[in-house]
């Protein structure tokens, strides 16, 4: 059997499937609806089965609209999960969708700090908190236990590595609570530069509430008193900035104190924070 007679073989089971309604259907409709702006496809047809052998043949293809007086098929790269706004009705339309290949849902359908995650139904969601779990590390070019090619500070976030080795001064990373990725700055020579303490004082002030903040220093990230106050909105305390080729790394907050906030500092050696936020 060749590989169009599978696919062909497979479209036809599902569309029992779903005229049966049988459960664990991997094709749901909603009659009198379609999803505009994320057309990546669209073909003349009358045929169920066509249209969704198409969609399982399209990699980038999550949902499809039908429309059958017309005899039209086109197919989606988004889901009404992905980008809810963008479901309008229409009487001549079907929306549907293909839950064997589930998409991302819009974090907008949730708190403002909470994750949202598709249910295995490929229709609907569930919103829950976000937890990072997170490690920072800074060393600077007079701890004894650094590695003999130079100091070694990074930032990780969830396994993935955010930053490495940026370079001298400091380093931030910032995530939107509900897990979504904010930006990422420096490195900022203070040491270097008055220009850069001003610099990275008007970054974290223009940062948006309810974000964390992760930053860290390498080799050393002295003379940032123009950042000190920017520091302490994040919850940075004594000493807020450190002083000549010493450790210094925190995970804080924008938006008022947290309990979880942390910050490390040493004159002699490599500090180190590892913690699960919030």
């Amino acid at each position: 059997m060749y590989l169009t007679d599978f696919s062909a073989l497979l479209a036809m089971l599902l569309f029992i499937m779903y005229r049966t309604g049988r459960g664990g259907s991997p094709v749901t409709s909603r009659p009198g609806s379609k999803l505009i702006n994320h057309v990546i496809a669209s073909f003349q047809s009358n045929s169920f089965i066509q249209c969704i052998q198409a969609c399982m043949g399209t990699p980038d293809c999550y949902s499809y609209n039908q429309y059958p007086g017309a005899g039209l098929c086109e197919l989606n790269s988004a889901t009404h999960l992905s980008h809810p706004w963008d479901v309008v009705s229409d009487p001549d339309g079907s929306y549907m969708i293909y839950n064997l290949r589930p998409y991302r849902c819009s974090y907008s359908l949730c708190q403002e700090d909470e994750m949202c995650e598709v249910k295995p139904d490929g229709m609907t969601y569930t919103c829950r908190v976000k937890r990072f779990n997170i490690y920072v590390r800074s060393e600077t070019f007079d701890d004894p236990s650094r590695l003999e090619s130079g100091s070694e500070s990074r930032i990780t976030v969830d396994g993935q590595e955010s930053f490495n080795n940026a370079g001298r001064g400091w380093t931030i990373v910032v995530f939107h609570m509900n897990g979504t990725f904010h930006s990422k700055s420096g490195p900022f020579d203070t040491r270097g530069s008055s220009s850069h303490a001003k610099a990275m004082a008007e970054y974290l002030t223009n940062l948006p509430n309810n974000t964390l903040v992760i930053a860290t220093v390498e080799v050393t990230a002295d003379l940032a008193g123009l950042a000190e106050s920017a520091l302490r909105s994040i919850g940075a305390r004594d000493p807020v900035t450190p002083g000549y080729r010493e450790a210094w790394c925190i995970v804080g907050y924008k938006g008022g104190n947290r309990p979880w906030i942390r910050q490390e500092h040493s004159t002699t050696d490599i500090t180190e924070i590892s913690v699960t936020v919030p």
